[in-house]
């Protein structure tokens, strides 16, 4: 193996003398020094963008329960700040206050301008201008959804966007997944070609591939899983590694129209771990605000109430909050790692229970190009992520890739060709695994995911 790299990270070693350090007096012998020069040489700055759709009220309260959960960004709705014809600045002084009360509590809004699916309107270029110069606003979401025949417009806009607005915020256009074909006007190949082309206007600022399925079924009480989900997003983190962009999902925590609510943290944590085995960049709470309604849509209480910002369900709430922090605890190390393809088990399953991993085999990005792995193999579905850090070092995200509901603990195998140890985050805590001949066996809770270092100690 290549030499690890060498930094100093003071809030890991102090990280890994807590968890690690054992024997009298806390002094350490040679292998748990050797553990915390692993981890210390990840000092990653990189955090997970986390979103929530659906602002809740403009109150100071209910942004703090936001920022206590772990969110980092808020897609803010233009006709819940400013009264009509009202600009940044002027009037009820809203936007001065989300200046003031973001930069406390560390959040940054994307702004609305209003328009998904085929709505249609010209963007007032004045406005983002002046939005673009708070520190509090990130970026604005120029369309949600948008068809195919929508394309040519925002190509377009980008191009104003580049010239008019540059770096200073970002621009974020999220695209249908493959199974709203009937609604794009074109094939999905076609529409995703567009799509590159138009976030390549994109040259100063970031560019954010984004699509949003939804994985949760409940089909008349019967529940399953989205088959499109996995290839879904293993066609949309290609495209963007193509295009030199990140990649990010939508989480599901409503129930609607044939989706069941999520209520607990194996069902986000399936989401979020499924999606890190992926090489997301960032994930948004769809929704997160939500009173429910009785339109054809049928949607649920969200995770905290429009009116008052508090949470429906305090479980519910807390469980999303340790699911955002057991990410961020995550990042100094995967921030520091490239996503380079993925992997999926099949074990004991059928269709019925664990729907997408079939046609995700059978269109794996690696195929055998793991030479640090000999082999893998789990009791249930598992899917894996392959990522290699700057100096070729490997780093491996499993999930237990069983639906939710079914509370299904898995067992995971991975079989390494020249380690005979491993680093193991599980549950927000890095904790060391020797390997008994190259294997390491895993236990993964419901919803429960893992990402592995191994190593030759």
């Amino acid at each position: 193996m290549k030499k690890w790299k060498r930094t100093l990270c003071v809030a890991l070693a102090v990280f890994l003398y807590a968890t690690l350090a054992v024997g009298c007096g806390g002094k350490e012998n040679s292998a748990e020094k050797d553990w915390k020069k692993i981890l210390s040489g990840y000092d990653s700055e990189k955090t997970m963008m986390i979103g929530a759709w659906n602002n809740p009220p403009h109150s100071y309260e209910a942004y703090k329960i936001a920022a206590d959960m772990g969110l980092t960004h808020l897609f803010m709705n233009n006709n819940q700040m400013f009264q009509p014809g009202e600009k940044p600045g002027e009037g009820s002084g809203a936007m001065e206050e989300l200046q003031t009360w973001f930069g406390e509590l560390g959040l940054q809004a994307i702004w609305q301008v209003g328009r998904w699916s085929s709505d249609f309107f010209e963007v007032d270029w004045n406005l983002l201008k002046r939005l673009a110069e708070y520190s509090c606003v990130a970026g604005v979401n120029l369309w949600d959804e948008p068809k195919y025949s929508n394309m040519d417009a925002l190509y377009s806009e980008t191009q104003t966007f580049e010239q008019e607005i540059g770096d200073k915020i970002f621009a974020f256009i999220n695209v249908w997944p493959s199974s709203g074909t009937a609604s794009i006007g074109a094939t999905y190949d076609k529409y995703l070609e567009r799509y590159a082309e138009v976030l390549g206007n994109l040259k100063s600022g970031r560019r954010i591939f984004s699509t949003d399925v939804y994985p949760l079924l409940d089909r008349s009480g019967v529940y399953s899983l989205a088959g499109s989900w996995l290839t879904n997003m293993f066609t949309l983190k290609k495209l963007a590694m193509e295009n030199d962009g990140e990649f990010h999902m939508f989480i599901q925590s409503v129930g609607y129209n044939g989706h069941r609510l999520p209520s607990n943290k194996a069902e986000i944590g399936f989401q979020v771990w499924t999606d890190l085995c992926f090489g997301i960049d960032g994930f948004t709470y769809f929704t997160y605000a939500h009173n429910g309604s009785s339109d054809e849509w049928k949607y649920t209480e969200a995770i905290v109430d429009t009116r008052t910002g508090k949470p429906h369900n305090e479980e519910y709430y807390l469980a999303c909050k340790a699911v955002n922090e057991e990410v961020q605890g995550l990042m100094p190390v995967y921030g520091a790692f490239t996503w380079k393809g993925v992997l999926a088990s099949m074990g004991k399953q059928t269709e019925e229970i664990d729907s997408g991993l079939f046609a995700l085999d059978e269109n794996t990005l690696l195929s055998e190009q793991v030479p640090y792995l000999a082999n893998y193999s789990s009791k249930y579905g598992a899917v894996y992520g392959v990522f290699e850090d700057a100096n070729g070092n490997p780093g491996i995200s499993v999930a237990n890739y069983t639906d939710p509901s079914l509370e299904a603990d898995n067992v995971v195998t991975l079989n390494f060709t020249d380690s005979n140890a491993a680093l193991v985050y599980q549950e927000g805590t890095w904790v060391k695994e020797r390997c008994v001949n190259g294997e390491l066996e895993l236990i993964l809770k419901s919803g429960e995911g893992v990402f592995v270092l191994p190593v030759k100690l």
